[in-house]
C-alpha cells in the first residue's frame, strides 16, 4: 500500500507512517518540492540510527527541534529515546500530515510525551523558538538545490539563529547528489559562524552517498575548529 509505510525501529518501536494528504490537498502536494515531505528518505533513517547510538545519556532529557521534518521520524525517535521537549517543524501544508502521523503512532504506543508540531518558516523562526535553548537541532536531506533552490541559505541562517554557542549541537544527515548545493551550504554556514565536522559517511542500500555532519557555534572561549571534510 503506497499510502502508508510500516517500519520497526530496532525491534523496539513499531510505527506506521501515513504518506498521503487528503484529497483536498492534492494540489498543494504537487506544488514545488512539497511532495518530498511525504517520502521516508534514507538520510532520515540514518539520522535516527545516530540518535540511538549517541554516547552517554544521548537525547534523554534534551530539548530538540527538527527542521524540515517531513514525516517526522527523527523527531519521533528523539521523543521515544527520552527527549523531554521535541518540536517537529514544517511549512504548510505538511504539518497536518505530520500531526496525524505523530498522533496515530504515539496513541498506539500509549506515549503521552510526544513531539509538538509547529508550522515554521526558516526565514522567520519566531521569538518563542528563538528564545528556547535547544540541545539538539535535527536536519535530514533538506539541502538539494535542484529541488529546493537556494533555501539552504535560509536553513543556514535558521541553524545559526537557533544555536546557543557552546551548547546546541546540530545533526545534519545529507544524501549527496550532483549539483546539490551542499558545499555552498557548508561554506555559507562557516561564514555565519556555524562550524561543522564530518562524523560519518556511508553508501546506502541503493548506492546512495550519505554524509553525516555535526554542526555547532563554538563558545566565545573555544578555539575555532578546523571545518571541512
Amino acid at each position: 500500500d503506497m499510502r502508508s509505510l510500516d517500519l520497526s525501529l530496532w525491534g523496539a518501536f513499531d510505527l506506521t507512517l501515513e504518506l498521503t494528504f487528503g484529497e483536498d490537498a492534492i494540489q498543494p502536494l504537487f506544488s514545488g518540492g512539497c511532495w518530498a515531505g511525504t517520502v521516508l528518505w534514507p538520510a532520515s533513517l540514518w539520522l535516527c540510527e545516530h540518535l540511538r547510538d549517541l554516547p552517554g545519556q544521548g537525547v534523554q532529557g534534551a530539548t530538540v527541534i527538527e527542521l524540515g521534518a517531513g514525516l517526522g521520524l527523527p523527531a519521533m525517535t528523539a521523543s521515544l529515546l527520552g527527549a523531554t521537549t521535541v518540536y517537529a517543524t514544517e511549512q504548510d501544508p505538511l504539518p497536518a500530515l505530520l500531526e496525524r502521523n505523530i498522533a496515530a503512532n504515539f496513541d498506539k504506543l500509549a506515549r503521552d510525551a510526544r513531539p509538538t508540531v509547529t508550522t515554521f518558516d526558516w526565514e522567520e523562526p519566531g521569538a518563542e523558538l528563538e528564545s528556547t535553548v535547544f540541545d539538539f537541532i535535527l536536519v535530514s536531506d533538506c539541502v538539494y538545490q535542484e529541488l529546493y533552490g537556494d533555501s539552504w541559505r535560509a536553513l543556514a541562517r535558521c541553524i545559526r539563529s537557533l544555536s546557543r554557542p557552546g551548547v546546541t549541537r546540530t545533526f545534519n544527515s545529507i544524501e549527496r547528489r550532483k549539483q546539490d548545493g551542499v558545499d555552498d551550504f557548508l561554506a555559507y554556514c562557516n561564514e555565519l559562524g556555524v562550524h561543522y565536522k564530518v562524523v560519518d559517511r556511508m553508501r546506502g542500500r541503493f548506492d546512495e552517498e550519505l554524509e553525516f555532519y555535526e554542526m555547532f557555534v563554538p563558545a566565545a572561549t573555544d578555539a575555532p575548529p578546523l571545518a571541512g571534510p
